[in-house]
C-alpha cells in the first residue's frame, strides 16, 4: 500500500516530496518479503499453493505500482506553468521505473514458477498458467500501450511464454501439448492485429476498414512474417506430434489447416484483414501438406506397399489445397488489377501442385497388387476428365497450363502403369486420355478455322488406335480385332465426312494394316496352297495391266494426292 501511495503522490504537488521514498521503500518491502517466503518454500517444500499465496499479491502490487508510475502525468502548478523537470524526477524517470517494476514482477513468476515445477500435483496446472498469462500479458501491453517501451515489454512477456513452454515440454506437463502451443501462437496472431490497428484500434480513435490494406509495404511485410510464425507456433507442433498415434490429432489439424488455408484466400481480398490472408494461406497449406506427408510415407516403408490409406490422407488433402487455389483465384478478381495476377497465378500454381502432387504419391502405390488397376482406372479417369473440363471451360493462358498439366500427369500415370503392367487391357486407361486428346483437338479447330487437323487431332487419335494396334500384331481377343475394325473405320469416315486430313490418313493406315494383320494367315496359307510360279504369273499379268495404262494411272494417283492434301 505504501508503495501505491507512493505512486499516486506524484500527481499532487503537495506530496510529491514524499513520492519517491513511499515508492522505493514500499517496493523494496514487497520483494524481500515475498522473496524470502518463496525461497524458503522452494528450499524446504512443499512448493503448494501457498507459492502463489505469497506470489500473486506481490506481483500484483508491483505491476500495479509499475502502471500508476507509466500512467502518471507531470507534474502542473496552479499557475499554469509547467515546473521544469529534473533528470531524476521526471515523466521519463517515472515511466522506466515502472516498466522496471513491472518486468521485475513477470521474471519473478517465471522464475518462481518454473523453479516449482518439479512439484509434481501442480506442476500440469501452473504450465499451462504461465504461458496463458504471459500470451495474455502481450496482448494486453500492445492494446493499452503503443509506446515503444511497451513494446519491449510485451515482446519480453512472449519470450518469458516460451521459455515457460520449453520447460513445461521438457518436463512433459503439456498433455496434450495444443495447451501450450496454441495460446502462445494465438497470442502473437493477436498481438500483430492490435498493433497493426485491425484489432482494438487505440481508445478514441476511430476504427477503419482500410487499416490493412494501408499499411507500409515495410510494416506489412513484418506484420505478415510474426503473423506467419505466431500461426506455425499454434499449428505445426500438432502437425510433428500427429505423425504416429491415434488419427483423432492429423484429422482435426488437418481439418484446420485446411479451413485456416481456405479463409486465408479469401481474406486476400478484404481490405481490412488482407495482411492476415498471404500468413494464413501459406501456413494453412503448409500444414496440410505436412499432415498428410507424414501419415503417407510410412505407408511406403511396408513390404506389400501403401493400402487404401494412401488415398483416405492424400485426396482430403488435395481438395483442401485445390480449394485454397479455388479461393486465391477467385480472391484475384477482386483485387487491384497491379496485385491480382500474382494472386491468380498462385491460385492456378496450387491448383498445378496438387495434379503433380497426386502422381508423385499414386504412381509408387502400384506396387501393391490388390489396388493398382483401380487406382489407374481412378486416377488416370479423373486427370483426364480435368483436362477436358479445364480447356473447355478456361481459354486463359493459365488456363491453357493446368490443362497441359494435368494431360503431362496423366500420361505419366500411364507410363508408370504400363511399366508396372497394369491395368490389363491397356485400354482401359488409353482410351479415356485418347478421347479427351480427340475433344479438346475438336474444340480447338471450332475456335481457330485456320488450324490443321494434323496438330489438334492426330495426338489423340494416336492415342486412340496405335496400342491396340501393336497388340492387335500379336494373339488378341476377339473384342479387340471388332473393336479396332469398328474404331478405325469409323475414324476414316468422320475424316471424309469433315475433310480433315489426319483422321482420313491415320483411319485408312491403321485400317490397312489392321485388315493385313488379321487376313495374314489365310494369305500365307494361299501361297503355300499353290504352285510358286503361279504366283510370279499373275504378278506378271499385273505389271503389264499397269504398264499398259501408265499415265491414266500417274494422273489417277496425282488426282488422290491433290484429294487428300486439300483436307483441313
Amino acid at each position: 500500500m505504501l508503495a501505491l501511495a507512493g505512486a499516486a503522490a506524484f500527481g499532487r504537488a503537495r506530496w510529491a516530496p514524499l513520492a519517491w521514498p513511499a515508492v522505493f521503500v514500499g517496493v523494496t518491502a514487497i520483494i524481500v518479503t515475498a522473496a524470502g517466503r518463496l525461497q524458503a518454500l522452494l528450499a524446504t517444500g512443499p512448493a503448494d499453493v501457498r507459492i502463489e499465496a505469497w506470489l500473486l499479491p506481490a506481483t500484483l502490487l508491483l505491476v500495479a505500482t509499475g502502471g500508476r508510475l507509466i500512467a502518471a502525468t507531470p507534474v502542473t502548478p496552479t499557475h499554469g506553468v509547467p515546473a521544469p523537470a529534473s533528470p531524476v524526477d521526471g515523466p521519463a524517470t517515472r515511466r522506466i521505473f515502472g516498466y522496471t517494476l513491472v518486468g521485475v514482477a513477470l521474471l519473478g513468476v517465471l522464475g518462481t514458477e518454473t523453479g516449482a515445477l518439479g512439484f509434481a500435483p501442480y506442476a500440469p496446472g501452473r504450465a499451462i498458467a504461465l504461458v496463458v498469462l504471459f500470451a495474455l500479458v502481450h496482448v494486453a501491453v500492445l492494446r493499452f500501450d503503443r509506446s515503444r517501451a511497451g513494446a519491449v515489454l510485451a515482446w519480453l512477456a512472449l519470450a518469458a511464454g516460451l521459455l515457460s513452454l520449453v520447460a513445461g515440454a521438457g518436463r512433459d506437463l503439456f498433455t496434450p501439448i495444443e495447451l501450450g502451443t496454441i495460446p502462445l501462437g494465438l497470442a502473437l496472431v493477436a498481438g500483430q492485429l492490435v498493433t497493426a490497428r485491425i484489432l482494438g484500434a487505440p481508445l478514441g480513435a476511430p476504427a477503419s476498414r482500410q487499416t490493412g490494406a494501408a499499411l507500409p509495404a515495410s510494416a506489412r511485410l513484418r506484420h505478415q512474417a510474426v503473423l506467419a510464425a505466431g500461426l506455425a507456433l499454434a499449428l505445426l507442433p500438432s502437425t510433428v506430434a500427429g505423425s504416429d498415434g491415434t488419427v483423432l490429432r492429423p484429422v482435426l489439424v488437418l481439418v484446420a489447416s485446411g479451413a485456416l488455408g481456405i479463409v486465408g484466400a479469401l481474406l486476400v481480398a478484404h481490405p481490412r484483414w488482407s495482411v492476415l490472408g498471404w500468413p494464413a494461406t501459406l501456413v494453412g497449406v503448409f500444414a496440410v501438406l505436412a499432415t498428410a506427408g507424414l501419415r503417407l510415407l510410412p505407408l511406403y516403408g511396408t513390404p506389400s506397399g501403401p493400402t487404401g490409406q494412401l488415398e483416405a490422407w492424400l485426396l482430403p488433402a488435395a481438395g483442401l489445397v485445390l480449394a485454397t487455389g479455388a479461393g486465391l483465384v477467385w480472391s484475384a478478381g477482386r483485387i487491384p488489377a497491379a496485385a491480382g495476377p500474382d494472386v491468380r497465378r498462385a491460385g492456378y500454381g496450387l491448383a498445378m501442385g496438387v495434379v503433380v502432387g497426386i502422381v508423385l504419391a499414386e504412381a509408387p502405390a502400384l506396387q501393391y497388387d490388390p489396388l493398382a488397376t483401380a487406382r489407374m482406372l481412378v486416377i488416370v479417369w479423373l486427370l483426364s476428365a480435368a483436362y477436358l473440363a479445364v480447356f473447355a471451360l478456361d481459354p486463359s493462358p493459365l488456363g491453357r497450363l493446368r490443362a497441359w498439366v494435368s494431360l503431362a500427369a496423366a500420361a505419366a500415370m500411364l507410363g508408370a502403369g504400363v511399366a508396372r503392367g497394369v491395368p490389363d487391357p491397356v485400354e482401359l486407361v488409353s482410351v479415356p486420355l485418347a478421347v479427351a486428346l480427340v475433344v479438346s483437338g475438336w474444340l480447338h479447330l471450332g475456335r481457330s478455322p485456320a488450324s490443321r487437323s494434323w496438330g489438334a487431332l492426330a495426338p489423340g487419335l494416336l492415342l486412340l488406335l496405335v496400342p491396340s494396334l501393336l497388340l492387335d500384331l500379336t494373339a488378341s481377343p476377339l473384342w479387340r480385332v471388332v473393336g479396332l475394325g469398328i474404331v478405325a473405320t469409323a475414324v476414316l469416315l468422320l475424316g471424309v465426312r469433315r475433310k480433315l486430313q489426319a483422321p482420313f490418313v491415320l483411319g485408312s493406315v491403321v485400317l490397312l494394316v489392321h485388315a493385313l494383320a488379321q487376313l495374314w494367315p489365310w494369305i500365307a496359307l494361299a501361297y503355300t496352297a499353290v504352285y510358286w510360279w503361279l504366283w510370279l504369273g499373275i504378278g506378271g499379268v499385273l505389271l503389264i495391266a499397269l504398264a499398259a495404262r501408265y499415265e491414266q494411272r500417274i494422273q489417277n494417283l496425282k488426282a488422290v494426292a491433290l484429294r487428300v492434301s486439300a483436307l483441313r
